[in-house]
């Protein structure tokens, strides 16, 4: 990240003109680490990697297991939040919809975010996340994002209010279709009722998370649903290496993925991998690859990729290359990790100084 450019004057400035609405999950996160040896509060040993927990639960199959959690912190999560919190702290005019609190605001998304800026559409659902050095792993009880569908969002939400949230933004982004049972259904009732009724924004962004839960046929429709969203607005697509894997595989039937041909599958205007070593971002027809800067003692993981698709889109509105775009929601992305807050205009600028004199 050496060479990470300098942000141009009047960067910040074409944020504050561009309007953002993301969408549709919410959760409480509860961020725990697993002690390995020793008491919480007392300096225990935790468990250093996801290899190392795995392996200690694995070789108790057949056996009973006790494993003592240390609380980090309790804080707002999902992937719409935290992408709008990453994208408000840039400095874009940040609107969320999603599952915050019903019929009011939980505690927690009422002190992230001004009322104006919200519409709540459920209850969020809880998460416990263990955080490891080189990684999380989500528990999530989603019994009250697992009824959301379009139906109640409009009842909810209102259409009207829906409508006025979307009309005029400059980008779109969808978020977390694997984790809500009835995504595919919420996209499908917001770009009918409400993008296909009022315009479509210049940007759409996708991230469909983790998708090992989803078949072949639903990742096939999903698709469709962005190739339809192509032909009125620039398509982006976010994915990690899981997500690549399992998109390709329903698209392309290959173990072997290439930006490019999965890019010319969805018929986008992008698509990024963002792996946590490397990023490649494929548009605008040319590709791009370059080395993260990997924290090497994280103090968050939870919410990193987030803050990464908050730096993406926020450097597309700022007018920056795809290239430049994809490199700032990397240091976005490293920032989060490093400091566990989103990165603000000032913040950010003072980072990738710092990152250019390492």
């Amino acid at each position: 990240m050496r060479d990470f450019p300098s942000l141009p004057a009047d960067w910040q400035e074409k944020l504050h003109s561009r309007r953002a609405v993301v969408g549709f999950d919410g959760f409480i996160d509860t961020l725990v680490r697993p002690v390995r040896q020793g008491n919480a509060g007392d300096s225990p040993s935790y468990f250093a990697t996801l290899e190392e927990f795995g392996d200690f639960v694995a070789s108790r199959h057949g056996r009973s297991a006790s494993v003592e959690l240390d609380p980090i912190e309790e804080r707002i999560g999902g992937n719409a939040p935290n992408t709008a919190a990453g994208l408000a702290a840039l400095g874009v005019d940040t609107r969320l919809v999603g599952a915050l609190g019903y019929p009011a605001l939980h505690p927690l998304f009422a002190e992230a975010f001004a009322p104006q800026n919200v519409l709540t559409i459920g209850n969020p659902g809880q998460s416990l996340s263990y955080e490891f050095a080189d990684g999380k792993l989500m528990c999530a009880l989603n019994r009250d994002v697992n009824v959301l569908d379009w139906a109640l969002a409009r009842e909810r939400a209102g259409l009207q209010p829906l409508r006025t949230f979307y009309r005029g933004c400059a980008l779109a982004a969808f978020v977390n279709w694997s984790e809500l049972a009835f995504a595919q259904e919420l996209w499908e009732g917001v770009l009918e009722h409400v993008l296909e009724a009022d315009g479509f924004p210049e940007w759409m962004f996708f991230d469909l998370s983790d998708c090992a839960r989803r078949t072949g046929d639903e990742l096939r429709r999903v698709a469709r649903t962005m190739r339809r969203c192509g032909r009125r607005s620039k398509v982006v697509l976010s994915l990690n290496e899981n997500e690549k894997r399992a998109l390709g595989k329903a698209l392309l039937d290959t173990e072997n993925i290439t930006g490019p041909a999965l890019l010319s599958s969805l018929e986008g205007y992008a698509i990024v991998f963002h792996h946590v070593g490397d990023t490649h971002a494929f548009g605008e027809g040319a590709s791009y690859s370059f080395p993260n800067h990997v924290v090497q003692n994280p103090r968050l993981s939870t919410g990193g990729g987030d803050s990464f698709n908050a730096g993406l889109c926020a450097g597309l509105l700022g007018g920056l290359s795809l290239a430049q775009a994809a490199k700032l929601g990397s240091l976005c992305g490293s920032y989060y990790v490093e400091h566990g807050r989103c990165a603000s205009f000032g913040a950010l600028d003072r980072y990738a100084r710092q990152l250019r004199m390492q």
